[in-house]
């Protein structure tokens, strides 16, 4: 009789000490679990979004002033009203009456991948016209540096001159340049895009393509950051 009641207390002993156990492990805090539910869910989630890109390798400051991301398709191209390098003026809205309008930004004559591209562009011009295509170059620099590019390529597409920028800036393809990237073009190309530009702060375009239809609305875009990637125009042909 007394092994037997011995045996019955080290069960209840042992029972005792693994349901204390269990309880420890398991007891995290005094809140009933329904508030710590509530509190997991209602808690802000960590950004899954990938990360920034730093465009400051591709010679972007990192400036307020910048004005990038480019324009949609579907989107209605803004008016504007340049100049071009042989001193005409040339009203968007108004050319667009005539037919659509291939929108190229480019850099500068100093830039091989710029040149080259108005080169391919300039190739397929007469592609582009019998589609009822309208072709022009658009970048920062003065007429007197685009006409550089033009007489050395023997280029007939018309270059805008965008004197203040607004235009880069309505289709939001416009930067401020980093000291480094300055300092590069000045060291490799003996070249001042502040002079250049004739302005007071060095400031250059992603190289954007938009293709406008006659009814002002966007039909192709291509928009990189990277000045090395260029818009494809055999496949803006074959989009026609």
């Amino acid at each position: 009789m007394f092994l037997s009641n011995m045996c019955k207390v080290l069960i209840v002993i042992l029972l005792v000490s693994i349901f204390s156990c269990k309880d420890a492990s398991v007891k995290t805090t005094d809140k009933p679990i329904q508030a710590l539910e509530k509190e997991i869910s209602s808690a802000p989630k960590k950004s899954m979004s990938v990360p920034t890109l730093d465009l400051t390798e591709y010679g972007i400051a990192n400036s307020n002033a910048n004005v990038l991301g480019g324009l949609s398709v579907g989107a209605v191209a803004p008016d504007f009203n340049l100049i071009d390098n042989n001193g005409d003026a040339v009203q968007l809205y108004e050319i667009l009456a005539h037919g659509s309008v291939l929108l190229n930004f480019y850099r500068a004559h100093w830039c091989p991948y710029c040149s080259k591209h108005m080169v391919e562009l300039e190739a397929l011009s007469d592609e582009f016209k019998s589609k009822g295509i309208q072709v022009y170059g658009i970048s920062p620099e003065k007429p007197s540096y685009a006409n550089q590019m033009i007489n050395e390529h023997n280029l007939t597409i018309p270059v805008l001159y965008d004197a203040d920028h607004q235009v880069m800036k309505d289709y939001k393809c416009f930067f401020q340049v980093t000291d480094a990237y300055q300092a590069k073009v000045t060291k490799f190309l003996s070249m001042d895009i502040k002079e250049v530009n004739n302005d007071t702060v060095a400031v250059l375009p992603v190289p954007a393509t938009y293709l406008i239809g006659r009814d002002r609305k966007i039909e192709y875009v291509f928009y990189n950051n990277d000045y090395s990637q260029r818009a494809d125009f055999d496949l803006m042909l074959g989009h026609k």
